[in-house]
């Protein structure tokens, strides 16, 4: 991914470029308290940055390259609100840091807007209106991209986006982020939720599972040792930690349901990421095979279960 910044200077003598290690410049940029500075820069391997009575010496390459070269699409869409894909709750978590998700999957209308991550195992969509676009137009975004954009990018601005062949373009006035592009995914993401066929079904508050999840997962924050157990009978939706360490449980009356769960184990890490961002009733559903589907009014989350572990835990 190549970003482009342009922004006005004054008095500029002598047009050129150099090449600057970022890692060099923003200390210093973050220690200056003018707000202006002036660059000074000769042919050679040093540039001079000059803020108030401090002077800075930085080394520089000597760069012929003009700014960021690209092609125009023939089709460019404006979107308003695109932060709001890119900073949803699975893709900020720190699991991302283990590379579940290699990209995102972003489906843009006039409507509103969605979009889908999916590992080969577990599979997060996530629709909002708050992001609409001129038309439709699909892109996909390694999820290392993603997250950068999420800080460049403004929820406030309107961005033009286009793609070419093997590019993706982003640009909004003196901004342009130019992106190859991964290309479409083999697995059409709405499919996956299509597939899914429970065996059980049955509505929880958010707030009071989040609850639950908390009160039992006292174990270690390594994902390896976060596991809880679920089970459902006679109207109660019970959770026990699944651990050698330590033994918990939490219930949760389900005033609408009388499901009778065999036991499962999940992820509970995985449980709490997701929930924690949801509010209102989530629509569980378990298949068989204990893979779950969890679906809220703007997002839906599958993950499948470790194992299932019939009489585990004394109700």
């Amino acid at each position: 991914m190549a970003v482009q910044k342009i922004i006005n200077a004054e008095r500029v003598k002598r047009h050129g470029s150099c090449l600057i290690n970022i890692d060099y410049l923003l200390p210093i940029l973050k220690k200056v308290r003018e707000d202006r500075i002036t660059l000074n820069y000769e042919r050679g391997n040093t540039i001079q940055i000059f803020a108030g009575s401090g002077r800075y010496d930085i080394e520089a390459a000597v760069s012929d390259s003009t700014p960021l070269k690209f092609v125009l699409p023939n089709e460019v869409y404006s979107v308003s609100g695109i932060n709001k894909l890119l900073t949803f709750p699975i893709l900020t978590s720190s699991c991302v840091d283990k590379l579940i998700y290699q990209c995102i999957f972003i489906s843009l209308s006039e409507d509103a807007a969605r979009s889908f991550t999916f590992d080969g195992t577990r599979f997060f969509s996530y629709k909002t209106d708050a992001c609409v676009s001129s038309g439709e137009f699909n892109m996909v975004l390694h999820t290392v991209c993603a997250r950068m954009l999420s800080h460049i990018l403004k929820d406030s601005e309107t961005y033009y986006v286009g793609a070419t062949k093997d590019k993706l373009l982003i640009i909004n006035n003196n901004l342009t982020c130019c992106i190859n592009q991964i290309g479409i995914p083999k697995t059409e993401p709405v499919s996956i939720t299509a597939k899914i066929k429970p065996a059980y079904s049955f509505r929880v508050d958010a707030e009071k599972l989040l609850r639950a999840l908390a009160s039992i997962n006292v174990s270690s924050k390594r994902l390896e040792n976060s596991d809880a157990l679920l089970r459902a009978e006679n109207g109660d939706l019970s959770l026990y930690s699944y651990s050698q360490e330590v033994s918990s449980k939490a219930v949760i009356h389900l005033s609408d349901s009388q499901v009778n769960i065999p036991d499962f184990i999940y992820n509970s890490n995985y449980l709490t990421e997701y929930v924690s961002k949801c509010t209102g009733d989530i629509n569980v559903n378990i298949c068989k095979d204990g893979k779950l589907m969890l679906e809220s009014a703007l997002c839906t989350y599958i993950m499948p279960c470790i194992s299932s572990a019939s009489g585990y835990a004394a109700a």
